[in-house]
């Protein structure tokens, strides 16, 4: 748990003023959820509405949905009541200013030190606030840099606005800023509702301003006025609405007249005026902008002398709180600092100053407006020190919050098991990320010599910014009870280097089960039951699911002694969206069979390595494709029926097994689950390989290829029968039948490879002959046993009886190329064994033994 089982405070509600309007005579239904609306909760408590008190000039009587407030009868003019929130725990109150029949915009010149309640802020992001420039006092509307917001076709730009009663009206407001970047603007608005309104503004467009008149209709924008304007000649906007017509002037340049501009004929019902900011990018960077509202005026509440009731003095700035991550030695710049910090004196340069000391480490200014925290050695979590921002004359504190993470992550721990319950692949894989200060990755293996790490992303495996995959084989490790040691070492920009030793627990001679199943709510450890090879992966309650989606998210179940199985699990869909972000396919999962681990085919030198041959698959995008295992661009088979639906689990049964010698037959039944299972399979294809290749062996894979799916629960069967027994570098006496079983071998054709060394290829005992299935006419050609590398100058075979009861021929008709083993005694030889492509063998010579020297 990231937090250790921290459980925040609960944080008192903040609730906000509200304004409405109505006619003269006129009730209107507030509604409780209108209220809450602007209302916020920093824990995500759910608030309601606890008390209301009584207006001064009018009733609430209280209905189902909220309240009904009645003005007193002939009463015009303001009115207001409070009224409580609370999230269960703590409360908070907020007034709600009622305009009861007239236009009910309020003047504002921003000199009474706090915006006036009329004022709503809305907007996806920004902020809305006082500031003084000298004499002038204002109001600050900020669009944030890096945001997009718009006022054309939808509004999110960042504004303060008023609700107003649709009468007519002239309202007009003062700007003492200007845009100069691309996109900002700022003017006034009209608004009926969120699809429909007029927007009046001066916009930096291309490289000119330009005045601009902009309706908006059912979301779709006009702009009757689009024209270029010099610097400097319009200061202020006046909008005057007389029935359905509006006139639109500017005023500016030191002239004290209103010049028109534009006028138009619209139908609407007028709800809220006000003012905005804006900025935002057609490819570019979005620059941000904060406008200087001067003033707000309506004609029916006329400011009279601007700013008269403002004395100015200084305002104290006001230090907000901040927080970073990052490794080693990180440098902050004072502007990040101050980023969120502000000052109401908009005049006024700011200064930062080192306060307290942090205390896992030291922050020192470096004099050259950045400072340089240092963390002590080998500390690793949350530390904080604190900065004193001063204007010069006030001051405010506040703290910065550093969490400190590692130069080198690795995502599943300092000591990692391997090899139980077997060897997944060829590999074992070492996952991390290393910080953005690594120049240089490299690791040692039990301090040998250094090896090169790359570092992602790569496209392929190493998904995000510093990522790795240490891919050592197993062949590689001790293998003893002794731990191997991987020791990483990360250089820092600086040049200093940072290591990190991944203890590697591993001992040979385990092979994965068989019959093998995962119940993923007992497993505590994923890595107990499976081998991860690429991300980050968690258990839920739907099975196992990446963490962080990326290219080819693999885990691996089985190992090279699978030969013929039979796999059920289930995927639960969550996202079928993501895909590749270099669009070089979509997003899938898959199911890999006969998976040995990453090559270097069709992919050479990467590291990690990359290439996907040799390995069968079933390919879920959109569509059902098996895949060849010696050509993952070869389809097999195509099923367009197979159409699958986000956030549902479905059931997959997946069939992989020999036919004839070992030719593979591949068959996958994928249907939702709580439905009838089908009778066909949705794709079945069978898969020649030749005798010059090694027969396939290996694993499954489970592959979350961009897709987020998880993986349910899964149950693995051996297919018995057929089998395929592989053998190592080393001497071994390899065996494919039960010797206690006396039909075992019986109907079979077992195939055998020995790899190297000097093996011995059980073919009897002195009880019986295997592959004799007691049929005397027949020539026993359905079942025998397949060396496929017989070297006649190491190996043996070992037979039932003596070399009398044996006959060799050499390519035989019906067989493969090589010699033929042949028992004798019935009525015609028994087939019981192929030695592939051997030739020139003696019954009587050392590559043969019979029961006066059986060794099994």
């Amino acid at each position: 748990d990231e937090d250790g089982g921290y459980s925040p405070p609960n944080v008192a509600p903040e609730a906000a003023d509200d304004a409405f309007a109505t006619p003269e005579d006129t009730a209107l239904e507030i509604t409780a959820a209108a209220l809450l609306d602007n209302d916020s909760d920093a824990n995500g408590d759910p608030l309601e509405v606890l008390s209301v008190t009584a207006p001064a000039h009018g009733t609430l009587t209280g209905t189902a949905s909220g309240w009904l407030y009645t003005p007193a009868a002939g009463y015009a003019g303001p009115d207001s009541f409070t009224y409580t929130v609370g999230d269960g725990t703590a409360t908070d109150t907020a007034t709600v200013a009622v305009m009861v029949g007239e236009f009910g915009a309020v003047s504002d010149d921003f000199a009474s030190g706090e915006l006036d309640p009329a004022w709503v802020f809305q907007g996806i992001a920004g902020s809305a606030g006082l500031g003084y420039l000298g004499p002038d006092a204002l109001a600050t509307i900020t669009s944030p840099e890096g945001v997009k917001v718009t006022a054309a076709d939808v509004l999110t730009a960042p504004r303060l606005t008023q609700a107003v009663l649709d009468l007519d009206f002239q309202i007009s407001a003062g700007f003492l800023s200007e845009p100069s970047q691309q996109f900002q603007e700022h003017g006034l608005l009209v608004i009926e509702d969120e699809a429909n309104w007029i927007r009046f503004d001066l916009a930096y467009t291309g490289d000119r301003l330009s005045l601009i008149v902009g309706t908006i209709e059912n979301g779709s924008t006009t702009f009757p006025l689009f024209q270029t304007v010099p610097s400097g000649t319009v200061e202020e906007f006046r909008v005057t609405r007389v029935g359905d017509a509006f006139t639109f002037e500017t005023r500016g340049g030191g002239s004290s007249d209103w010049a028109q501009v534009f006028s138009l004929v619209r139908a609407m019902d007028v709800t809220e005026v006000g003012v905005f900011a804006g900025s935002t990018s057609y490819g570019t960077d979005v620059p941000g902008y904060t406008a200087l509202v001067d003033y707000f005026e309506s004609a029916a509440d006329p400011i009279g002398i601007e700013d008269g009731s403002y004395v100015p003095q200084n305002h104290a700035p006001v230090a907000v709180d901040d927080s970073f991550s990052g490794s080693g030695a990180i440098v902050l710049s004072k502007a990040d600092l101050l980023a969120n910090d502000t000052d109401a004196d908009l005049d006024d340069v700011l200064s930062v100053t080192l306060a307290g000391p942090a205390s896992h480490g030291s922050a020192i200014d470096n004099g050259d407006g950045t400072i340089t925290y240092t963390p002590d050695r080998d500390f690793e979590g949350t530390d904080s020190f604190s900065y004193i921002l001063s204007d010069g004359t006030a001051t405010d504190e506040a703290w910065v919050y550093l969490d400190v993470v590692p130069v080198i992550e690795v995502w599943y721990g300092d000591v990692q098991t391997f090899g139980s319950p077997g060897e997944g692949q060829t590999w074992i894989n070492i996952l991390g990320n290393v910080s953005a200060e690594v120049t240089e990755l490299s690791y040692t293996l039990n301090g040998g010599a250094v090896r090169p790490l790359s570092i992602g992303p790569d496209t392929r495996r190493l998904q995000e910014s510093g990522d790795f995959n240490v891919d050592i084989a197993f062949a590689e490790l001790d293998g003893s009870a002794a731990d191997d040691v991987v020791t990483l070492v990360a250089t820092l920009a600086n040049g200093t280097t940072v290591s990190r030793d991944v203890t590697v627990a591993y001992e040979d001679g385990e092979d994965w089960p068989r019959n093998y199943a995962i119940d993923w709510s007992e497993v505590a450890d994923l890595r107990d039951v499976v081998q991860v090879v690429d991300g980050t992966w968690a258990i839920g309650p739907d099975g196992v699911r990446p963490v962080d989606l990326g290219y080819d998210r693999l885990l691996v179940v089985g190992d090279s002694g699978w030969d013929n199985y039979r796999l059920e699990t289930t995927v639960t869909t969550h996202d079928l969206e993501n895909v590749d972000p270099l669009g070089r396919d979509g997003g899938a999962f898959a199911i890999g069979m006969l998976w040995g681990g990453h090559t270097d085919d069709p992919i050479p030198d990467l590291q990690p390595k990359s290439g996907w041959h040799p390995g069968a698959a079933f390919f879920y995008t959109e569509r059902l494709e098996a895949h060849s295992y010696h050509d993952f661009f070869e389809y097999l088979g195509v099923n367009n029926n197979v159409s699958l639906e986000e956030d549902k689990t479905y059931n997959i049964i997946v069939e992989v097994h020999q036919v004839g010698i070992y030719d593979r037959r591949y068959a996958m039944k994928i249907w939702e689950e709580g439905t009838p299972e089908p009778t066909a399979w949705s794709l079945d294809r069978i898969e020649t390989f030749s005798l010059d290749e090694a027969p396939a062996t290996g694993g499954i894979y489970l592959n979350a290829h961009y897709y987020d799916v998880s993986f349910g629960d899964l149950l693995v069967s051996e297919i018995t029968g057929d089998d395929i027994v592989s053998g190592s570098d080393e001497a071994e006496v390899l065996i494919a039948v039960t010797a206690s079983d006396p039909t075992s071998g019986l109907g079979e054709i077992d195939v055998f490879t020995g790899g190297g060394g000097s093996d011995t290829f059980v073919l009897g005992d002195a009880s019986r002959a295997y592959y004799d299935d007691g049929l005397a006419a027949t020539a026993g050609m359905a079942d025998y046993a397949f060396v496929w590398d017989f070297d006649a100058t190491e190996d043996r075979v070992q037979l039932h009886g003596s070399a009398a009861d044996y006959a060799l021929t050499e390519d035989p008709s019906g067989l493969p190329p090589g010699t033929a083993i042949w028992r004798l005694g019935g009525a015609e030889p028994e087939l019981v064994g192929h030695l592939h492509e051997s030739y020139g063998l003696s019954l009587t010579a050392g590559m043969f033994s019979f029961t006066d020297d059986l060794i099994a």
